[in-house]
């Protein structure tokens, strides 16, 4: 009775390592759950040496007090590693930012590619007016990473009114420039003209003193 049993019991064994092995094969071949979307947003514009325009700010920036007039757009990002071409490894949402400036249509007035959330456009051949700076994003291959929703480029963009230096109130000038420099110029003009005039006022009455004194002389002379 064993020995007629002992088929059925070697069967049995293995239909049951076939299905644990055929478990084991589905759970190795089951794909990860996707990354979460990456998001994007232009937080700052700053041109070197200037003030600081942020999202709440009116849409005024000045060009960069630098040789090259260098304009910088600062951007957060989440969800997706900035890294150089050709370096992303194993990172499964990777790649590099892109900044155009005056974009229209596949074309703009300039572009900056890096690897890092501050993008350097240098605008000395542009010059001052409204400028539109839009950043995207581009995968480890160079193409452009897609909105979760739209299927459109992921971007941000700011339009800002970009000055010479000082046209925005910055340190080097701006609005408050004229009143101040002329309260200043008042300012000191009076209190040169006291001085001044104290100067005057002592010199005229060491001279008076000192023409007494002459005239003193003469007349104890001429009674002698």
């Amino acid at each position: 009775m064993k020995n007629a049993l002992l088929p059925f019991a070697v069967g049995l064994g293995l239909s049951a390592a076939l299905l644990v092995t055929a478990c084991g094969d589905d759970d190795e071949t089951t794909p990860p759950d996707p990354p979460p979307p990456p998001t994007l947003s232009i937080v700052a514009v700053q041109g070197v040496g200037g003030p600081r325009w942020q999202p709440s700010d009116p849409g005024c920036v000045e060009l960069g007090h630098d040789t090259d007039q260098t304009v910088v757009v600062t951007i957060a990002v989440t969800d997706f590693a900035l890294r150089p071409p050709g370096t992303c490894g194993s990172a499964r949402v990777c790649g590099t930012a892109v900044l155009r400036v005056d974009p229209s249509g596949s074309g703009e007035a300039l572009v900056v590619q890096a690897a890092q959330t501050a993008l350097e456009a240098k605008l000395g051949a542009l010059g001052a007016g409204s400028h539109t700076f839009r950043v995207e994003l581009r995968d480890r291959d160079g193409a452009p990473v897609l909105h979760e929703d739209t299927q459109a480029p992921l971007a941000a963009e700011a339009t800002l009114e970009v000055k010479p230096v000082g046209g925005c109130g910055g340190p080097d000038g701006g609005a408050d420039a004229g009143p101040d420099a002329d309260a200043d110029a008042e300012a000191d003009a009076s209190a040169d003209a006291g001085a001044d005039a104290g100067a005057d006022a002592e010199s005229d009455a060491g001279d008076a003193g000192d023409a007494a004194d002459a005239t003193d002389a003469m007349d104890a002379d001429a009674g002698d």
